[in-house]
């Protein structure tokens, strides 16, 4: 089965029925899905994900060790939550859309995602996990001019594999942390 699209309006919680699935290249979720649970697609080969507006929820571990997983685009703007290690060693991953609804990136979130070259987060963002993208590709991360994390690691939340630059708008919270990312080797440019 390389395909998995379903069909109508479910309200539904998708738990670990694909997991390390070796034929799985292609889901497209259906509306009404409110959560990917906890290790729903751990280490399977699928390669690109489309996530309805429904969710609010991208459990923990949910994608984590999806090496072939390139593709992540999430519909409209539901989801609140990308949980701990959601998208963890997806050495392919090179894009995802991350909504102006999420409130929430738990730890190694992203980590070891090597493809993932540009993130923009969301302004709605106010947690940011430690080691969130702890050793990615990152050499752009965007950060809105309305985003205040309340919480997050200073040392290791945005400690990348890459040289990375980190754009900010002038005069919001994220220009006030200038100094605290520059003295991780990061260069911010203040925009």
């Amino acid at each position: 089965m390389e395909t998995v699209t379903f069909e109508g309006n479910h309200d539904l919680v998708l738990g670990a029925g694909f997991a390390s699935s070796s034929s799985l290249k292609t889901v497209v979720l259906p509306e009404g899905l409110t959560e990917i649970e906890s290790q729903a697609f751990y280490g399977s080969s699928v390669e690109s994900v489309t996530i309805p507006s429904t969710v609010t929820v991208i459990g923990a571990n949910a994608f984590q060790s999806c090496s072939s997983l390139r593709e992540v685009i999430i519909e409209g703007t539901s989801l609140l939550e990308v949980g701990d290690g959601a998208f963890n060693y997806c050495i392919s991953l090179e894009s995802i859309n991350l909504p102006d609804s999420v409130t929430t990136i738990g730890e190694q979130a992203f980590e070891r995602c090597s493809a993932l070259t540009e993130i923009t987060l969301p302004e709605s963002l106010t947690i940011l996990g430690a080691g969130a993208f702890l050793t990615a590709g990152l050499t752009d991360i965007y950060m809105p001019e309305g985003m205040i994390l309340e919480e997050y690691d200073a040392t290791s939340s945005l400690n990348t594999d890459a040289t990375t630059t980190i754009h900010v708008v002038d005069g919001s919270w994220a220009s006030e942390q200038q100094s605290v990312w520059e003295e991780m080797g990061h260069t911010v440019s203040v925009e």
